[in-house]
């Protein structure tokens, strides 16, 4: 690694989330964090949110922090009122209300199905400090898809149809892995949660993803993507959907996102993905 990716190191942090922990979960954190270190050659520090005392992992820059209150996230943002309990899987928007992020530069966020295969310098270096969220696009969902999870019935697409972030891809935006500024960071988050609220109180069916692809397509909130041949969906040749993103190669994939599938599923493939670099089991 170069001076200045080592620098990169102690200058950004990496977050994750592991909430309604079991074992098979614990194992994915595990190789994850394995993964950042031995592929990424990330040595700085990584923050893990976990509804468990004792995180799954033992890494001496583990950053460990226990979210108690796993029957709901307490909003401490003052402007949403009157006090709101939002359910745990939207606690992305919500992490730096836990942790202090602001001793960093640049904070990269992966679920934690998701394995690093090369180098995570590039990615920091790719990302604007000022008010631009990075994130990467799903692989094989398009943005008009009911089942997909992107937006929320009667949003109105037409109107955003020449927004950059349409654009850039057939595929609607995957929260499962982003980066951002700090100094930016309730910027980009408070809206987010914002939305989340909205759209929970007017009764629709939503995840944390749907918010974040309304916010990107209105340009409440500033997007830029990843390159598409960042991150690479090892499950999309098994399953009925092909891969719609317009990838110029398939030779520098950073991130393999397990994605979707049962957390028993993807622990299995991402033990053997780790052994192989596949998941066919065969060198």
């Amino acid at each position: 690694m170069t001076r200045k990716h080592l620098e990169s190191s102690e200058n950004n942090v990496i977050a994750l989330i592991c909430l309604a922990t079991d074992r098979h979960k614990q194992g994915m954190i595990r190789l994850v964090v394995k993964s950042i270190r031995e592929k990424g050659g990330f040595s700085g520090d990584i923050v893990l949110f976990s509804d468990t005392p004792d995180p799954p992992v033992r890494d001496p820059r583990l950053v460990p922090v226990h979210v108690t209150r796993f029957d709901g996230i307490p909003c401490y943002d003052t402007e949403i009122t009157p006090p709101y309990r939002f359910p745990p899987t939207f606690f992305k928007p919500f992490m730096g209300l836990y942790h202090d992020f602001s001793r960093y530069r640049r904070l990269l966020y992966m679920d934690f199905d998701v394995l690093v295969g090369a180098p995570l310098g590039p990615v920091f270096d790719f990302m604007e400090t000022k008010e631009t969220l990075h994130f990467s696009y799903a692989a094989r969902r398009c943005w008009e898809d009911a089942g997909a999870n992107f937006l929320s019935p009667g949003f109105d697409l037409d109107k955003h149809r020449d927004s950059d972030v349409f654009r850039s891809s057939n595929t609607g935006v995957c929260a499962g892995i982003f980066g951002l500024g700090v100094t930016s960071m309730e910027k980009i988050f408070k809206p987010w949660r914002r939305r989340i609220r909205k759209l929970v109180e007017e009764g629709l069916p939503i995840g944390d993803q749907i918010p974040l692809n309304e916010l990107l397509l209105m340009g409440t909130v500033k997007g830029k993507g990843f390159p598409h041949e960042w991150v690479d969906y090892p499950f999309t040749p098994m399953t009925p959907y092909r891969e719609m993103r317009p990838l110029k190669s398939e030779d520098g994939f950073i991130f393999h996102h397990f994605n979707p599938g049962a957390a028993r599923t993807k622990l299995n493939y991402m033990k053997i993905f780790t052994a192989f670099g596949n998941i066919t089991g065969k060198g």
